[in-house]
C-alpha cells in the first residue's frame, strides 16, 4: 500500500503539470490562429473566446494521451535512475508491481477522455459550424455608421451611412464593393435588412439600388437597377446550399453514427474511440521505456515513446482514412491497431521483466557445455 500510494501521488502530481503546460501552449498557438482568422474576417470578434476553447477541446483527447504517458516514463525513470526501484525490488516488488498503480490512474482518465471523444467532440464541432455560419451576419453588425470596412485581404469592402438601431434593423445607405478572380463588383442601395429564408439561410436584402459589374478580361461592363436584390450570406459563411440537407459526420452524435452504417460514419466513428483506446498501449509502452539504468540516460526512453506515439497515431489515421473510404470494416481495423498495439506492449513488458535473465543463463549453459 505504502508503495501503491506513493507512486501513484506522483503519478498524478506530474501528469497534473504536464497537462497543464501541453494545454498552455496548445492554447497560445491556437490563438495566434484564431487571431489571425479574425484579421481576415472569417471569425467575429466577439467570438473568438469561444473559438478558441472549442479549437482546444477538439484535440483535448490526444493531449490528455501525450501528458499520461509522458508522466509515466518520467516518474519510472526517475525511480531507477535514483536506485528507488532497487530499494523496492528487495521488498520483493518488481517493474510489473508499478502495473497496479498505473492502472489506478490510467483507467479513470480513459473514461473521461472516452466521454470527451464520444460526447463533447461532435458537440464542439456543431458548435463551432454555428459560430462559422453566424460569422457573416456578426461581421455586418460590427460595422459603424459611416466608415468603411474591409474582410479576406481587401477584397471586400462595406460602407453604411446608418446601422440599425433599437427602433429600426435597417441599414441605409449602403455600399459594398467585391474583388473577384475575374473583376469587381459594386453595389449601391438605399437601405438593407437581413432576413431568414425558408431553409434558414441567411440573406442581405437591399431595396432600391444599382449593382455595377466591371470585368476587365471581357471587355465587359454592366449595370442594372433593382427595386429588391437578395445576396446569400453563403459568401460570408462559406455554406453551400447543397450541403444543408446533411450534417457532416464530425456533427453528428456517437449513437447516430452507431447505427449508420456508411462508410464515412464508421471512419468518424473509429477515430473517436481511438482517441481514448491509445491511451492504453502508451501506458504500457510507457512503462516499457521508462526501465533506465541508474547512469544512464532518460532521454533516449522518452524518445523513443515520443516516437512509438507518433507511428502509432499515423498508423491510426492511415486506417481510419481506409475505414472512411469503405476499405476494410471497423472491427477489423479496430482489431489490427489497438489489438496489435496492446499485444506489443505485452511482449515488450515481458521481455524487459524476463527475457535478459532468461537469455544470460542460456548464454551460461552454451558455455559450460561447450
Amino acid at each position: 500500500m505504502i508503495f501503491q500510494r506513493s507512486i501513484l501521488r506522483e503519478l498524478i502530481t506530474v501528469v497534473a503539470v504536464i497537462l497543464f503546460t501541453l494545454l498552455t501552449i496548445t492554447t497560445v498557438l491556437f490563438l495566434v490562429r484564431v487571431l489571425k482568422d479574425a484579421a481576415v474576417g472569417n471569425i467575429a470578434l466577439d467570438g473568438l473566446l469561444q473559438v478558441l476553447l472549442l479549437t482546444v477541446l477538439k484535440y483535448f483527447a490526444l493531449i490528455v494521451v501525450i501528458a499520461v504517458f509522458l508522466s509515466i516514463i518520467l516518474t519510472v525513470s526517475r525511480l531507477y535512475r535514483d536506485s528507488e526501484m532497487s530499494v523496492w525490488q528487495t521488498s520483493g516488488l518488481n517493474g510489473l508491481s508499478l502495473l497496479k498503480p498505473i492502472a489506478m490512474m490510467v483507467l479513470p482518465i480513459f473514461l473521461l477522455v472516452l466521454f470527451f471523444s464520444m460526447a463533447l467532440t461532435p458537440w464542439s464541432a456543431r458548435q463551432m459550424a454555428s459560430i462559422k455560419d453566424n460569422s457573416g451576419v456578426q461581421e455586418l453588425s460590427l460595422i459603424k455608421s459611416a466608415t468603411f470596412r474591409t474582410a479576406n485581404n481587401g477584397q471586400r469592402v462595406f460602407y453604411i451611412g446608418e446601422t440599425p438601431s433599437k427602433d429600426s434593423a435597417v441599414f441605409k445607405d449602403v455600399f459594398v464593393v467585391q474583388q473577384g478572380s475575374k473583376g469587381s463588383t459594386i453595389i449601391v442601395a438605399k437601405q438593407a435588412a437581413i432576413e431568414k429564408s425558408f431553409d434558414a439561410r441567411s440573406f442581405l436584402v437591399l431595396k432600391d439600388g444599382r449593382q455595377y459589374d466591371d470585368k476587365p478580361q471581357e471587355q465587359l461592363f454592366q449595370s442594372l437597377i433593382f427595386h429588391q436584390y437578395g445576396v446569400s450570406l453563403d459568401e460570408f459563411t462559406k455554406v453551400r446550399t447543397v450541403d444543408l440537407d446533411k450534417t457532416p459526420v464530425a456533427q453528428r452524435s456517437t449513437m447516430e453514427l452507431y447505427g449508420d452504417a456508411d462508410s464515412e460514419s464508421q471512419g468518424e466513428l473509429f477515430r473517436r474511440v481511438s482517441d481514448a483506446f491509445m491511451l492504453l498501449p502508451m501506458a504500457l509502452l510507457a512503462l516499457f521505456f521508462g526501465h533506465v539504468k541508474p547512469r544512464g540516460v532518460k532521454t533516449y526512453g522518452v524518445l523513443g515513446c515520443v516516437l512509438a506515439f507518433i507511428i502509432y497515431l499515423n498508423v491510426v489515421k492511415a486506417f481510419e482514412s481506409y475505414v472512411g473510404f469503405g476499405q476494410i470494416s471497423s472491427d477489423l481495423a479496430f482489431a489490427l491497431i489497438h489489438g496489435g498495439a496492446l499485444l506489443l506492449a505485452a511482449i515488450a513488458l515481458t521481455y524487459r521483466q524476463y527475457a535478459w535473465r532468461l537469455s544470460g543463463a542460456s548464454w551460461l549453459r552454451w558455455r559450460a557445455r561447450t
